[in-house]
């Protein structure tokens, strides 16, 4: 039989009175990075210490998770810590970093993928994949992840040219040319879509059926190009249209 979340600590009394928050809650299914996310935003703006936060975090646990309390000891229940590492061991992502590098590395805008998603993913992917690295570096890592996925490669090369410094700057940069190319203005271009670099300019073009031969009169060539055309012949020696009819 579970463990009643509301008793699982011994030290259950320490929790202010009053209204008990609306607390987040996770049952294994989703993310259990974003869960903590909003879990620690939580403790910190309502000021809990260590036994409270461990007291709610049982509370917040359903289904699967919930299970976690059966493999722990009545005291472990109470150490926030102890039910971090339980949740972590077995609801976290254990990719290695080399594995979440090589993801970060490969990392490319797919169709239809708005430059804002690009860019929150990249940076999420980067935190995880270098996390063990000074919080001043992950910026430029993100910044150089980024411009590396922007596709086309055309679009890409524009947003470089701008040199950006951040993120949000090259977001900005990237939507701003991306709306250019597209001829729409950027705030009626919320999301990103498939670029075509090669349009035809709106003007006349001579077309191959315009085109007659002064040679053999036959359309779609012209006389250079004429398999009829003998060397020596005098009436094709003749410049103009009028050397057909000599």
């Amino acid at each position: 039989m579970l463990p009643s979340p509301a008793t699982t600590s011994p030290l259950s009394e320490h929790v202010p009175p009053g209204p008990k928050p609306k607390l987040p809650r996770f049952s294994g299914q989703t993310s259990l990075e974003a869960f903590l996310a909003q879990f620690k935003f939580a403790a910190t703006e309502h000021g809990w210490g260590s036994v409270i936060k461990a007291s709610y975090l049982t509370q917040s646990l359903e289904e699967a998770a919930l299970e976690i309390l059966l493999d722990l000891e009545s005291e472990e229940r109470a150490d926030y810590q102890v039910l971090l590492r339980a949740l972590k061991r077995q609801f976290g992502e254990n990719e290695s970093y080399l594995f979440l590098q090589s993801r970060l590395q490969n990392r490319r805008q797919t169709p239809g993928e708005r430059l804002g998603l690009l860019g929150a993913n990249i940076a999420r992917l980067t935190r995880r994949a270098y996390s063990s690295e000074g919080s001043s570096f992950i910026p430029r890592i993100v910044l150089d992840a980024f411009l590396r996925s922007i596709e086309p490669p055309e679009l890409r090369y524009q947003v470089q040219l701008a040199t950006p410094t951040s993120l949000d700057e090259v977001i900005d940069h990237a939507t701003a040319i991306e709306a250019v190319f597209l001829d729409q203005p950027a705030t009626r271009h919320p999301a990103s879509q498939p670029i075509s670099w090669t349009q035809p300019l709106n003007c006349e073009r001579v077309q191959d059926t315009e085109r007659i031969c002064w040679c053999c009169g036959t359309p779609g060539h012209v006389m250079t190009d004429c398999h009829q055309l003998e060397p020596k012949t005098a009436a094709c020696q003749l410049p103009g249209n009028e050397s057909r009819f000599s």
